[in-house]
Protein backbone atom coordinates (compact mmCIF):
# COMPACT_ATOMS: atom_id res chain seq x y z
CA UNK A 1 0.00 0.00 0.00
CA UNK A 2 1.41 3.00 -0.86
CA UNK A 3 1.79 6.46 1.55
CA UNK A 4 -0.69 8.16 -0.11
CA UNK A 5 -3.43 5.50 0.07
CA UNK A 6 -3.64 6.39 3.56
CA UNK A 7 -4.46 10.39 3.18
CA UNK A 8 -7.59 10.85 4.67
CA UNK A 9 -8.69 13.65 1.68
CA UNK A 10 -8.17 10.91 -0.68
CA UNK A 11 -9.84 8.21 0.88
CA UNK A 12 -12.75 10.41 1.50
CA UNK A 13 -12.53 11.79 -2.11
CA UNK A 14 -12.43 8.05 -3.20
CA UNK A 15 -16.09 7.68 -1.72
CA UNK A 16 -17.62 10.49 -3.65
CA UNK A 17 -16.00 8.95 -6.81
CA UNK A 18 -18.47 5.90 -6.20
CA UNK A 19 -21.51 8.40 -5.64
CA UNK A 20 -20.56 10.35 -8.57
CA UNK A 21 -19.00 8.51 -11.22
CA UNK A 22 -22.73 7.91 -12.97
CA UNK A 23 -23.57 11.71 -12.13
CA UNK A 24 -19.71 13.68 -12.43
CA UNK A 25 -19.35 16.99 -12.21
CA UNK A 26 -20.47 20.02 -15.30
CA UNK A 27 -18.36 22.14 -16.37
CA UNK A 28 -19.55 26.04 -16.21
CA UNK A 29 -18.21 29.22 -16.59
CA UNK A 30 -20.52 32.61 -16.95
CA UNK A 31 -20.19 34.37 -19.77
CA UNK A 32 -19.25 31.78 -21.97
CA UNK A 33 -20.93 28.28 -23.61
CA UNK A 34 -18.15 25.32 -23.21
CA UNK A 35 -17.90 23.57 -26.14
CA UNK A 36 -20.18 20.14 -25.78
CA UNK A 37 -16.74 18.61 -26.51
CA UNK A 38 -15.01 19.80 -23.10
CA UNK A 39 -14.23 17.66 -20.79
CA UNK A 40 -13.15 17.99 -16.97
CA UNK A 41 -10.55 16.24 -15.71
CA UNK A 42 -11.95 12.81 -13.77
CA UNK A 43 -12.61 12.96 -10.04
CA UNK A 44 -9.98 10.15 -10.06
CA UNK A 45 -7.59 12.64 -11.86
CA UNK A 46 -8.47 14.82 -8.95
CA UNK A 47 -8.10 12.95 -6.25
CA UNK A 48 -4.38 12.05 -7.65
CA UNK A 49 -3.51 15.68 -7.52
CA UNK A 50 -5.36 16.39 -4.10
CA UNK A 51 -2.62 13.07 -3.08
CA UNK A 52 0.41 15.14 -4.24
CA UNK A 53 -0.65 17.96 -2.43
CA UNK A 54 -0.52 16.33 0.60
CA UNK A 55 2.67 15.81 0.00
CA UNK A 56 3.66 18.66 -1.18
CA UNK A 57 2.79 20.25 2.21
CA UNK A 58 4.00 17.96 4.81
CA UNK A 59 7.57 18.37 2.48
CA UNK A 60 7.40 22.25 2.36
CA UNK A 61 6.44 23.16 -0.72
CA UNK A 62 6.80 22.10 -4.44
CA UNK A 63 10.29 22.02 -4.77
CA UNK A 64 10.45 19.31 -7.47
CA UNK A 65 9.64 22.12 -9.76
CA UNK A 66 11.31 24.85 -8.25
CA UNK A 67 13.93 25.60 -11.47
CA UNK A 68 11.28 25.09 -13.91
CA UNK A 69 10.68 27.77 -16.25
CA UNK A 70 7.49 28.96 -17.93
CA UNK A 71 7.33 27.25 -21.33
CA UNK A 72 5.72 29.14 -24.70
CA UNK A 73 2.75 27.82 -25.72
CA UNK A 74 2.17 28.12 -30.01
CA UNK A 75 1.66 31.36 -31.52
CA UNK A 76 2.55 32.78 -28.25
CA UNK A 77 5.64 35.52 -27.63
CA UNK A 78 7.91 33.30 -25.50
CA UNK A 79 9.08 34.39 -21.41
CA UNK A 80 12.09 36.25 -20.61
CA UNK A 81 15.27 33.80 -20.43
CA UNK A 82 15.79 33.02 -16.82
CA UNK A 83 12.01 33.48 -15.87
CA UNK A 84 11.28 31.47 -12.94
CA UNK A 85 8.05 30.42 -12.16
CA UNK A 86 6.47 31.92 -8.76
CA UNK A 87 5.26 29.58 -6.27
CA UNK A 88 1.17 29.54 -7.69
CA UNK A 89 2.54 29.13 -10.85
CA UNK A 90 4.19 25.93 -10.01
CA UNK A 91 1.70 24.24 -7.83
CA UNK A 92 -0.69 25.04 -11.15
CA UNK A 93 1.94 23.13 -13.51
CA UNK A 94 2.24 20.30 -10.74
CA UNK A 95 -1.51 19.97 -10.02
CA UNK A 96 -2.98 20.49 -13.42
CA UNK A 97 -5.92 18.52 -13.03
CA UNK A 98 -6.78 19.79 -9.55
CA UNK A 99 -6.59 23.46 -10.82
CA UNK A 100 -8.17 23.13 -14.10
CA UNK A 101 -11.08 21.36 -12.12
CA UNK A 102 -11.33 23.68 -9.69
CA UNK A 103 -11.48 26.52 -12.31
CA UNK A 104 -14.03 25.30 -14.59
CA UNK A 105 -16.49 22.75 -12.40
CA UNK A 106 -19.98 24.22 -11.52
CA UNK A 107 -19.53 25.56 -7.70
CA UNK A 108 -22.88 23.42 -6.67
CA UNK A 109 -21.24 20.05 -8.14
CA UNK A 110 -17.54 19.85 -6.04
CA UNK A 111 -18.18 17.05 -3.44
CA UNK A 112 -17.75 18.47 -0.10
CA UNK A 113 -15.06 16.33 1.26
CA UNK A 114 -12.87 18.36 -1.36
CA UNK A 115 -13.97 21.74 -0.84
CA UNK A 116 -10.50 22.43 0.76
CA UNK A 117 -8.06 21.35 -2.04
CA UNK A 118 -10.26 23.40 -4.43
CA UNK A 119 -10.43 26.12 -2.62
CA UNK A 120 -6.68 25.99 -2.38
CA UNK A 121 -6.05 25.65 -5.81
CA UNK A 122 -8.56 28.62 -6.28
CA UNK A 123 -6.53 30.80 -4.81
CA UNK A 124 -3.15 30.48 -5.91
CA UNK A 125 -4.90 30.18 -9.31
CA UNK A 126 -6.11 33.84 -8.48
CA UNK A 127 -2.47 34.72 -7.90
CA UNK A 128 -1.27 33.56 -11.04
CA UNK A 129 -3.14 35.67 -12.84
CA UNK A 130 -3.14 38.84 -10.62
CA UNK A 131 0.52 38.14 -10.37
CA UNK A 132 1.93 36.77 -13.42
CA UNK A 133 3.49 39.24 -16.38
CA UNK A 134 1.52 39.31 -19.86
CA UNK A 135 4.06 37.02 -21.50
CA UNK A 136 3.64 34.21 -18.57
CA UNK A 137 0.32 33.85 -18.57
CA UNK A 138 0.05 33.47 -22.14
CA UNK A 139 2.93 31.10 -22.26
CA UNK A 140 0.83 28.83 -20.29
CA UNK A 141 -2.42 29.21 -22.27
CA UNK A 142 -4.28 31.36 -19.54
CA UNK A 143 -4.51 34.21 -22.25
CA UNK A 144 -5.32 33.32 -25.34
CA UNK A 145 -3.85 34.87 -28.80
CA UNK A 146 -7.07 36.69 -29.90
CA UNK A 147 -7.81 37.85 -26.22
CA UNK A 148 -6.40 41.22 -25.15
CA UNK A 149 -4.92 40.91 -21.48
CA UNK A 150 -7.50 43.24 -19.73
CA UNK A 151 -10.40 41.51 -20.88
CA UNK A 152 -8.82 37.90 -20.09
CA UNK A 153 -7.78 38.72 -16.94
CA UNK A 154 -11.08 40.47 -16.48
CA UNK A 155 -13.16 37.03 -17.66
CA UNK A 156 -10.98 34.31 -15.36
CA UNK A 157 -10.68 36.55 -12.10
CA UNK A 158 -14.69 36.77 -12.08
CA UNK A 159 -15.06 33.32 -12.61
CA UNK A 160 -11.89 32.16 -9.96
CA UNK A 161 -13.39 34.57 -7.87
CA UNK A 162 -16.68 33.79 -7.48
CA UNK A 163 -16.00 30.29 -7.14
CA UNK A 164 -13.78 30.75 -4.29
CA UNK A 165 -16.40 32.78 -2.41
CA UNK A 166 -18.91 30.44 -3.17
CA UNK A 167 -16.95 27.78 -1.30
CA UNK A 168 -15.70 30.02 1.44
CA UNK A 169 -19.20 31.48 2.37
CA UNK A 170 -20.69 27.47 1.97
CA UNK A 171 -22.31 26.11 4.94
CA UNK A 172 -19.58 23.59 5.59
CA UNK A 173 -16.94 25.95 5.80
CA UNK A 174 -18.04 29.14 6.65
CA UNK A 175 -15.08 31.32 6.57
CA UNK A 176 -16.84 34.73 5.40
CA UNK A 177 -13.53 37.23 6.78
CA UNK A 178 -11.55 35.23 3.94
CA UNK A 179 -13.99 36.03 1.40
CA UNK A 180 -14.63 39.32 1.81
CA UNK A 181 -11.20 40.28 0.04
CA UNK A 182 -12.18 38.09 -3.12
CA UNK A 183 -15.68 40.09 -2.75
CA UNK A 184 -14.17 43.70 -2.28
CA UNK A 185 -11.79 42.81 -5.37
CA UNK A 186 -14.25 41.49 -7.29
CA UNK A 187 -16.92 44.04 -7.06
CA UNK A 188 -13.84 46.53 -7.95
CA UNK A 189 -13.21 44.76 -11.19
CA UNK A 190 -17.26 45.11 -11.86
CA UNK A 191 -17.46 49.03 -10.76
CA UNK A 192 -13.95 50.02 -13.20
CA UNK A 193 -15.45 48.38 -16.30
CA UNK A 194 -16.13 50.30 -19.22
CA UNK A 195 -20.13 51.98 -18.92
CA UNK A 196 -20.83 51.13 -15.65
CA UNK A 197 -20.25 54.68 -14.69
CA UNK A 198 -24.34 55.20 -15.25
CA UNK A 199 -25.57 51.76 -14.61
CA UNK A 200 -26.20 50.42 -11.02
CA UNK A 201 -23.54 47.28 -10.22
CA UNK A 202 -25.89 45.56 -7.55
CA UNK A 203 -28.80 45.45 -10.34
CA UNK A 204 -25.84 44.03 -12.32
CA UNK A 205 -24.77 41.40 -10.09
CA UNK A 206 -27.07 40.90 -7.49
CA UNK A 207 -25.86 37.66 -6.68
CA UNK A 208 -22.21 39.15 -5.95
CA UNK A 209 -23.28 41.53 -3.68
CA UNK A 210 -25.73 39.58 -2.16
CA UNK A 211 -23.05 37.24 -0.91
CA UNK A 212 -20.81 40.37 -0.18
CA UNK A 213 -24.27 41.53 2.36
CA UNK A 214 -23.85 37.84 4.09
CA UNK A 215 -19.96 38.29 4.61
CA UNK A 216 -20.85 41.16 6.21
CA UNK A 217 -22.95 40.03 8.73
CA UNK A 218 -21.00 36.98 9.50
CA UNK A 219 -18.13 39.35 10.08
CA UNK A 220 -20.03 41.70 12.47
CA UNK A 221 -19.90 44.75 9.62
CA UNK A 222 -23.22 45.22 10.55
CA UNK A 223 -23.55 48.86 9.33
CA UNK A 224 -22.12 48.59 6.49
CA UNK A 225 -23.86 45.49 5.80
CA UNK A 226 -27.67 47.22 5.89
CA UNK A 227 -27.43 49.64 2.69
CA UNK A 228 -25.81 46.45 0.69
CA UNK A 229 -28.87 44.29 1.63
CA UNK A 230 -31.46 47.29 1.31
CA UNK A 231 -29.95 48.21 -2.08
CA UNK A 232 -29.72 44.04 -3.05
CA UNK A 233 -33.66 43.67 -2.23
CA UNK A 234 -34.65 46.32 -4.06
CA UNK A 235 -32.79 45.01 -7.06
CA UNK A 236 -34.57 41.66 -6.73
CA UNK A 237 -37.67 43.07 -8.33
CA UNK A 238 -35.80 44.19 -11.55
CA UNK A 239 -34.65 41.12 -12.53
CA UNK A 240 -35.98 38.54 -15.15
CA UNK A 241 -34.34 35.89 -13.80
CA UNK A 242 -36.07 33.54 -10.36
CA UNK A 243 -35.16 35.32 -7.16
CA UNK A 244 -37.44 34.27 -4.99
CA UNK A 245 -34.85 32.51 -2.84
CA UNK A 246 -32.15 35.54 -2.99
CA UNK A 247 -35.56 38.03 -1.40
CA UNK A 248 -35.74 35.65 1.64
CA UNK A 249 -32.23 35.16 2.50
CA UNK A 250 -31.30 38.81 2.36
CA UNK A 251 -34.72 39.78 4.41
CA UNK A 252 -33.01 37.10 7.48
CA UNK A 253 -30.06 38.64 7.09
CA UNK A 254 -31.62 42.14 7.36
CA UNK A 255 -33.58 40.95 10.51
CA UNK A 256 -30.44 40.46 12.15
CA UNK A 257 -28.73 43.63 11.01
CA UNK A 258 -31.50 45.78 11.84
CA UNK A 259 -32.17 43.74 15.86
CA UNK A 260 -27.87 44.32 15.79
CA UNK A 261 -28.08 48.04 15.07
CA UNK A 262 -31.32 48.81 17.65
CA UNK A 263 -33.53 49.94 15.07
CA UNK A 264 -37.11 49.88 16.58
CA UNK A 265 -38.77 49.52 12.81
CA UNK A 266 -38.21 45.96 11.73
CA UNK A 267 -40.48 44.64 9.33
CA UNK A 268 -38.12 41.48 8.07
CA UNK A 269 -38.44 40.05 11.57
CA UNK A 270 -42.30 39.27 11.13
CA UNK A 271 -42.53 38.67 7.60
CA UNK A 272 -39.21 36.13 7.21
CA UNK A 273 -40.65 34.15 10.83
CA UNK A 274 -44.48 34.36 8.67
CA UNK A 275 -43.38 33.12 5.65
CA UNK A 276 -40.65 30.15 7.20
CA UNK A 277 -43.47 29.35 8.95
CA UNK A 278 -45.72 28.23 5.53
CA UNK A 279 -42.69 27.07 3.57
CA UNK A 280 -40.51 25.59 6.53
CA UNK A 281 -38.26 23.89 3.98
CA UNK A 282 -38.01 26.43 1.20
CA UNK A 283 -34.16 26.76 1.90
CA UNK A 284 -31.98 23.76 2.14
CA UNK A 285 -31.16 22.71 6.32
CA UNK A 286 -27.72 23.47 6.26
CA UNK A 287 -28.06 27.10 4.44
CA UNK A 288 -31.10 28.01 6.97
CA UNK A 289 -29.06 26.60 9.72
CA UNK A 290 -26.22 29.20 8.86
CA UNK A 291 -28.62 31.95 8.28
CA UNK A 292 -30.52 31.37 11.68
CA UNK A 293 -27.56 30.03 14.39
CA UNK A 294 -24.74 31.34 12.84
CA UNK A 295 -21.91 30.76 14.80
CA UNK A 296 -20.11 33.44 16.97
CA UNK A 297 -23.44 35.51 16.09
CA UNK A 298 -26.03 37.25 18.27
CA UNK A 299 -28.89 34.99 18.55
CA UNK A 300 -31.16 35.70 15.77
CA UNK A 301 -34.18 37.33 16.14
CA UNK A 302 -36.32 34.92 13.48
CA UNK A 303 -35.02 31.97 15.06
CA UNK A 304 -36.39 33.48 18.62
CA UNK A 305 -40.20 34.68 16.94
CA UNK A 306 -40.16 30.98 15.38
CA UNK A 307 -39.50 29.30 18.87
CA UNK A 308 -36.06 28.71 18.83
CA UNK A 309 -33.79 26.15 17.56
CA UNK A 310 -36.88 23.05 18.53
CA UNK A 311 -38.71 24.98 15.41
CA UNK A 312 -35.22 24.83 13.31
CA UNK A 313 -35.16 21.05 13.83
CA UNK A 314 -38.64 19.67 13.93
CA UNK A 315 -39.45 21.24 10.62
CA UNK A 316 -42.21 18.83 9.36
CA UNK A 317 -43.99 19.18 5.43
CA UNK A 318 -47.69 19.10 5.18
CA UNK A 319 -50.09 18.96 2.54
CA UNK A 320 -50.50 22.82 1.82
CA UNK A 321 -46.61 22.88 2.75
CA UNK A 322 -45.54 21.17 -0.11
CA UNK A 323 -48.26 22.63 -2.23
CA UNK A 324 -46.42 26.13 -1.58
CA UNK A 325 -42.99 25.02 -1.99
CA UNK A 326 -43.74 23.82 -5.42
CA UNK A 327 -46.43 27.31 -6.03
CA UNK A 328 -44.59 28.71 -9.08
CA UNK A 329 -45.62 29.91 -12.48
CA UNK A 330 -46.72 26.73 -14.64
CA UNK A 331 -44.87 28.69 -17.51
CA UNK A 332 -41.87 30.72 -16.53
CA UNK A 333 -41.43 29.34 -13.23
CA UNK A 334 -41.37 32.53 -11.42
CA UNK A 335 -42.25 32.31 -7.99
CA UNK A 336 -43.08 34.36 -4.64
CA UNK A 337 -42.36 36.90 -3.43
CA UNK A 338 -40.87 38.00 -5.98
CA UNK A 339 -43.89 37.85 -8.56
CA UNK A 340 -47.63 37.97 -7.56
CA UNK A 341 -48.95 34.51 -8.56
CA UNK A 342 -52.71 33.72 -9.11
CA UNK A 343 -54.36 30.38 -9.49
CA UNK A 344 -56.38 28.93 -12.49
CA UNK A 345 -59.51 29.19 -12.01
CA UNK A 346 -61.20 26.77 -13.57
CA UNK A 347 -58.73 23.87 -12.43
CA UNK A 348 -57.88 25.67 -8.92
CA UNK A 349 -53.92 23.87 -9.06
CA UNK A 350 -51.85 25.98 -11.74
CA UNK A 351 -50.38 29.05 -10.71
CA UNK A 352 -49.22 31.60 -13.07
CA UNK A 353 -47.84 34.70 -12.78
CA UNK A 354 -49.45 36.48 -15.51
CA UNK A 355 -52.11 36.50 -18.11
CA UNK A 356 -49.35 35.77 -20.98
CA UNK A 357 -47.98 33.10 -18.90
CA UNK A 358 -51.53 31.56 -18.72
CA UNK A 359 -52.32 32.11 -22.44
CA UNK A 360 -48.37 30.65 -23.49
CA UNK A 361 -49.35 27.35 -21.31
CA UNK A 362 -52.93 26.72 -21.91
CA UNK A 363 -51.96 23.77 -24.54
CA UNK A 364 -50.16 22.03 -21.76
CA UNK A 365 -52.97 22.77 -19.32
CA UNK A 366 -56.24 21.90 -20.89
CA UNK A 367 -56.30 18.87 -19.72
CA UNK A 368 -56.87 19.78 -16.10
CA UNK A 369 -59.35 22.11 -16.64
CA UNK A 370 -61.30 19.82 -18.99
CA UNK A 371 -61.11 16.86 -16.39
CA UNK A 372 -62.53 19.37 -13.67
CA UNK A 373 -65.19 20.50 -16.22
CA UNK A 374 -66.38 15.98 -15.95
CA UNK A 375 -65.41 15.78 -12.40
CA UNK A 376 -68.26 18.89 -12.14
CA UNK A 377 -70.61 16.92 -14.17
CA UNK A 378 -70.69 13.56 -12.38
CA UNK A 379 -71.81 15.96 -9.20
CA UNK A 380 -75.12 15.60 -10.81
CA UNK A 381 -74.94 12.01 -11.61
CA UNK A 382 -72.91 10.10 -9.07
CA UNK A 383 -71.84 11.49 -5.91
CA UNK A 384 -69.35 8.97 -4.97
CA UNK A 385 -67.61 8.69 -8.49
CA UNK A 386 -68.08 12.85 -8.74
CA UNK A 387 -65.82 12.19 -5.37
CA UNK A 388 -63.27 9.81 -6.41
CA UNK A 389 -62.68 11.95 -9.85
CA UNK A 390 -62.07 15.11 -7.65
CA UNK A 391 -60.03 12.75 -5.32
CA UNK A 392 -58.00 11.81 -8.25
CA UNK A 393 -57.94 15.49 -10.06
CA UNK A 394 -56.29 16.47 -6.69
CA UNK A 395 -53.57 13.63 -6.16
CA UNK A 396 -52.12 13.91 -9.30
CA UNK A 397 -51.98 17.38 -9.22
CA UNK A 398 -50.30 17.68 -6.10
CA UNK A 399 -46.57 17.94 -5.61
CA UNK A 400 -46.08 15.05 -3.03
CA UNK A 401 -42.87 12.33 -3.37
CA UNK A 402 -44.68 9.87 -5.14
CA UNK A 403 -45.59 12.50 -8.00
CA UNK A 404 -42.03 13.80 -7.58
CA UNK A 405 -38.84 12.36 -6.33
CA UNK A 406 -40.32 8.79 -6.24
CA UNK A 407 -40.56 8.78 -9.84
CA UNK A 408 -37.18 10.78 -10.73
CA UNK A 409 -35.35 7.91 -8.70
CA UNK A 410 -38.21 5.14 -10.47
CA UNK A 411 -36.26 6.60 -13.90
CA UNK A 412 -32.90 6.94 -12.48
CA UNK A 413 -32.35 10.34 -13.44
CA UNK A 414 -30.28 11.30 -11.03
CA UNK A 415 -27.57 8.54 -12.70
CA UNK A 416 -28.58 9.77 -16.30
CA UNK A 417 -30.90 12.36 -17.03
CA UNK A 418 -31.63 12.08 -20.57
CA UNK A 419 -33.74 8.73 -19.38
CA UNK A 420 -36.20 11.80 -18.60
CA UNK A 421 -36.74 11.32 -22.49
CA UNK A 422 -36.14 7.50 -23.27
CA UNK A 423 -38.26 6.31 -20.50
CA UNK A 424 -42.02 6.05 -18.72
CA UNK A 425 -43.30 5.10 -15.80
CA UNK A 426 -46.34 3.35 -15.80
CA UNK A 427 -48.30 3.10 -12.57
CA UNK A 428 -51.76 2.05 -11.28
CA UNK A 429 -53.35 3.10 -8.21
CA UNK A 430 -56.55 2.43 -6.29
CA UNK A 431 -58.64 4.86 -4.00
CA UNK A 432 -58.67 4.74 -0.59
CA UNK A 433 -61.25 7.54 0.36
CA UNK A 434 -60.74 7.07 3.90
CA UNK A 435 -57.26 8.41 4.37
CA UNK A 436 -57.50 11.95 5.72
CA UNK A 437 -54.13 13.58 4.05
CA UNK A 438 -54.93 13.86 0.60
CA UNK A 439 -51.37 12.68 0.13
CA UNK A 440 -52.33 9.40 0.81
CA UNK A 441 -56.36 9.29 -1.05
CA UNK A 442 -54.95 6.89 -3.29
CA UNK A 443 -52.20 3.91 -3.24
CA UNK A 444 -49.86 2.92 -5.99
CA UNK A 445 -50.64 -0.98 -5.95
CA UNK A 446 -48.04 -1.65 -8.75
CA UNK A 447 -45.42 0.30 -10.92
CA UNK A 448 -42.75 -0.13 -13.74
CA UNK A 449 -40.12 1.77 -15.63
CA UNK A 450 -39.87 0.87 -19.72
CA UNK A 451 -38.44 2.37 -23.11
CA UNK A 452 -40.70 4.81 -24.83
CA UNK A 453 -39.54 2.55 -27.89
CA UNK A 454 -40.90 -0.52 -26.07
CA UNK A 455 -44.33 0.40 -24.93
CA UNK A 456 -45.51 2.55 -27.92
CA UNK A 457 -47.98 0.34 -28.53
CA UNK A 458 -49.13 0.09 -24.68
CA UNK A 459 -49.34 3.59 -24.21
CA UNK A 460 -51.80 4.10 -28.11
CA UNK A 461 -53.82 1.57 -26.21
CA UNK A 462 -53.89 2.86 -22.91
CA UNK A 463 -54.66 6.87 -24.17
CA UNK A 464 -56.82 5.42 -27.09
CA UNK A 465 -55.02 7.24 -29.39
CA UNK A 466 -54.74 5.80 -33.20
CA UNK A 467 -51.91 2.74 -34.16
CA UNK A 468 -48.21 5.04 -34.75
CA UNK A 469 -49.59 8.24 -32.91
CA UNK A 470 -47.87 6.88 -29.91
CA UNK A 471 -44.39 8.76 -31.17
CA UNK A 472 -46.06 11.64 -31.81
CA UNK A 473 -47.97 11.98 -28.69
CA UNK A 474 -44.83 11.48 -26.21
CA UNK A 475 -42.88 14.11 -28.53
CA UNK A 476 -45.80 16.65 -28.43
CA UNK A 477 -45.26 16.18 -24.27
CA UNK A 478 -41.44 16.67 -24.38
CA UNK A 479 -41.92 19.54 -27.15
CA UNK A 480 -44.32 21.71 -24.72
CA UNK A 481 -42.51 21.13 -21.74
CA UNK A 482 -39.14 22.67 -23.50
CA UNK A 483 -41.10 25.55 -24.41
CA UNK A 484 -42.16 25.90 -20.73
CA UNK A 485 -39.65 27.75 -18.12
CA UNK A 486 -37.62 29.09 -20.91
CA UNK A 487 -33.72 29.56 -19.95
CA UNK A 488 -34.44 27.13 -16.81
CA UNK A 489 -32.46 23.41 -17.06
CA UNK A 490 -35.42 21.27 -17.13
CA UNK A 491 -35.27 17.18 -16.57
CA UNK A 492 -38.78 15.89 -18.21
CA UNK A 493 -40.41 13.29 -15.81
CA UNK A 494 -43.39 10.87 -18.05
CA UNK A 495 -45.73 8.85 -16.17
CA UNK A 496 -49.10 7.17 -17.22
CA UNK A 497 -51.37 5.85 -14.67
CA UNK A 498 -54.09 3.87 -13.83
CA UNK A 499 -57.19 2.95 -12.17
CA UNK A 500 -60.32 1.55 -11.43
CA UNK A 501 -62.93 4.36 -11.84
CA UNK A 502 -60.81 7.11 -12.89
CA UNK A 503 -59.35 8.83 -15.76
CA UNK A 504 -55.84 7.64 -17.46
CA UNK A 505 -54.03 10.50 -16.47
CA UNK A 506 -50.09 10.95 -18.73
CA UNK A 507 -48.52 12.97 -16.67
CA UNK A 508 -45.44 15.45 -17.87
CA UNK A 509 -43.89 17.39 -15.39
CA UNK A 510 -40.06 18.18 -14.34
CA UNK A 511 -37.36 19.13 -12.36
CA UNK A 512 -34.54 21.45 -12.74
CA UNK A 513 -30.89 19.98 -12.71
CA UNK A 514 -30.11 21.64 -9.68
CA UNK A 515 -32.76 20.35 -7.63
CA UNK A 516 -32.35 16.95 -9.61
CA UNK A 517 -28.71 17.13 -8.17
CA UNK A 518 -29.40 18.23 -4.80
CA UNK A 519 -31.32 14.83 -4.04
CA UNK A 520 -29.43 11.56 -3.24
CA UNK A 521 -30.93 8.49 -5.10
CA UNK A 522 -33.48 6.38 -3.36
CA UNK A 523 -32.99 2.84 -4.45
CA UNK A 524 -36.28 2.48 -2.10
CA UNK A 525 -38.53 4.39 -4.16
CA UNK A 526 -41.24 1.99 -4.59
CA UNK A 527 -42.22 2.59 -0.80
CA UNK A 528 -42.52 6.09 -0.55
CA UNK A 529 -44.73 6.17 -3.00
CA UNK A 530 -46.67 5.17 -0.30
CA UNK A 531 -47.73 5.27 3.16
CA UNK A 532 -46.92 1.87 4.44
CA UNK A 533 -47.08 -0.90 2.05
CA UNK A 534 -44.42 -0.54 -1.83
CA UNK A 535 -45.52 -0.28 -5.10
CA UNK A 536 -45.41 -4.19 -6.36
CA UNK A 537 -44.04 -5.02 -10.05
CA UNK A 538 -45.83 -4.17 -13.33
CA UNK A 539 -46.25 -5.46 -16.49
CA UNK A 540 -47.52 -3.81 -19.54
CA UNK A 541 -49.95 -6.14 -22.05
CA UNK A 542 -47.47 -5.89 -24.52
CA UNK A 543 -44.69 -7.97 -22.07
CA UNK A 544 -42.37 -5.14 -22.26
CA UNK A 545 -39.42 -5.76 -19.57
CA UNK A 546 -38.63 -3.52 -17.00
CA UNK A 547 -35.93 -0.96 -17.50
CA UNK A 548 -35.14 0.50 -14.18
CA UNK A 549 -32.16 -1.14 -13.91
CA UNK A 550 -30.52 -1.27 -17.34
CA UNK A 551 -28.95 1.64 -18.20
Amino acid sequence: MSKTDNNPLALALRSEILKHTAFAPRAHLEGIELPSSFKLPSLTEVSADISQLAKIQREGGPEEIRSLFVSSKPGAPPPGRGEAMSEPMRYNVLLANLFRFSYFARSTDVPDSILEPVIFALKMFIRVMEEGTEQQLRGMGHILPNQTLEFGKYFILSNARYKVITHLLHPDIDRADEALPYLTAAMEADMARKGMETRTPWVENPFLWWRYGDALVWTGEYADAKPVLENVLAACSAQKINMASTIIRVRIQLAQVLAQLGEEKNEHIEWAAKYLRKNPKILPPPDLTQLLAHKGQPAHPVLRELGGMEWLLARRTTVRTEERQAKQCRQCGAREPQKKLFRCSQCQHIWYCSKECQKQNWKLHKENAQSRERAELLKLIDPSKAQKAADWLEWRNLPHEANTYALAHALGLRRDPSRGRTHIVFRQVEWVPRARDMRHRFRVRAAGVFRITDVLRDIESIMQIGRGEGREYVDGLLEELDGARTGREIVPILDITTGEGIETWMGSSGLTLDRLRGVPYDPNWRKIMNKGEAAGPLRPKSGAPDAENIF
